[in-house]
This record gives C-alpha cells, structure tokens and sequence, in this order.
C-alpha cells in the first residue's frame, strides 16, 4: 500500500478507509470479538489517573470487572474441555496473586 491510498487524515494520524480507525477516544468501528471490556476498562484506568475520588473509581472497577466477567463467560460459552482447564488455572493463578498483594504490608 503507498502513501496515495491513504484517504484520511485526522489529527496527524493517517488512516485508509478500509481499515478500522482507532481514534485517541473511541473506536470508529470495533470487532464485536473484543467484547466489552476494553471499553470499561479505559473508564476504569482514566477515573483512576485523573484521580476522580475513590467511590468512583471503585464504582468503575465494578463495571469493569462485571464486564470482564461476561466477556469471558461468552468466550468460553462453547470452549473444549481443554481451553476450560486453561481457563481455570490461569484465573486460580491470578486469585492466588490478588491474594498475595492483599496480604502484603503496605509500603
């Protein structure tokens, strides 16, 4: 592809009107594959940069972990026996470092 094929331009970022655009704040197109939890995920990360208070920051945690939970209760709606396992070790993983940090002093 050359530079001529590129038919767009948006804020220095150059973009072919065949490719999905991703701009600085929202998606102009998305695969319904990522699920939902990107989304929420970015509210989540910006309430806690912009250091918004910590109610919202936990009421976006929240959302988010609510919308993660779905996305990956579809993905695995119709997963084999094997990608479960999978699954279910890496999430055991993850409870058992949430854990850790939990009972870590403070610093």
């Amino acid at each position: 592809m050359n530079h001529d094929d590129w038919t767009h331009k948006t804020g220095g970022r150059m973009y072919h009107e065949d490719y999905p655009y991703y701009d600085y704040m929202e998606p102009v197109a998305r695969d319904i594959r990522e699920g939902r939890s990107p989304l929420t995920r970015r509210m989540y990360m910006e309430a806690k940069e912009q250091h918004q208070g910590k109610q919202i920051q936990l009421q976006e945690l929240e959302k988010y972990m609510g919308e993660l939970s779905q996305d990956i209760t579809e993905m695995i709606a119709d997963a084999t026996p094997e990608e479960k396992a999978i699954l279910h070790k890496k999430l055991a993983a993850l409870t058992n470092k949430v854990e850790l940090l939990n009972s870590a002093p403070n610093v």
